[in-house]
This record gives structure tokens, C-alpha cells and sequence, in this order.
């Protein structure tokens, strides 16, 4: 299993996102490596988007794309490594700044 940089992770992560939902609706994308319940490791994504500016999807729709996105593009670079999603809004990322 190749082990993927911090800094490719992230980079992984905007394109990712941006390709699913468009870069207008991408406000962050961020990536922390974890160890799942098992103690395995894996990473936590989380984006940020504006939902309100993606168009074309049921709800759900544009996670399961988004996770199936993420995954394939780690398992190009030949790391195997478990990704977990979450998308939050705008008006959510600011609430957690300002808690």
C-alpha cells in the first residue's frame, strides 16, 4: 500500500470535490489522516459546499459520487486507505469557527 502526502491528499480532495460539484460550490476541502474504528488507518475528508450552487442531484447523490470519486482516485495512486465523508454548508463551517 503506497502511503499518499498531506499535501497530495488535499490536493486530491479539492479536485475531487470540485469535479463533483463544481468549484463555485467548493468553499474548502480538507483532509486529516485517522484510525477508524478498528484502529486501521484511514482518512476524514471534509468539505465544505454550498449546496445551493450544485445542481443536478437527488439528495445523497452527490456524496456517494463524491466518496466513489475520492476512493478511486486513492486506489489510483495505490493507496488503499478507507475514506470517510462529510459535507457541511457554509453557515455550518462558520457556527464551528465560532463555537
Amino acid at each position: 500500500m503506497s502511503e499518499v502526502s498531506q499535501i497530495d491528499l488535499e490536493r486530491l480532495a479539492r479536485d475531487a470535490a470540485d469535479e463533483v460539484a463544481g468549484a463555485e460550490a467548493v468553499h474548502e476541502a480538507l483532509v486529516e489522516p485517522i484510525l477508524d474504528s478498528d484502529d486501521l488507518p484511514a482518512y476524514e475528508f471534509l468539505f465544505v459546499i454550498d449546496r445551493s450552487k450544485v445542481s443536478g442531484y437527488q439528495p445523497g447523490e452527490m456524496r456517494s459520487k463524491l466518496g466513489i470519486n475520492i476512493r478511486d482516485r486513492l486506489l489510483a495512486k495505490g493507496d488503499e486507505t478507507y475514506p470517510y465523508l462529510s459535507i457541511i454548508s457554509p453557515e455550518e463551517w462558520r457556527a464551528r469557527a465560532l463555537a
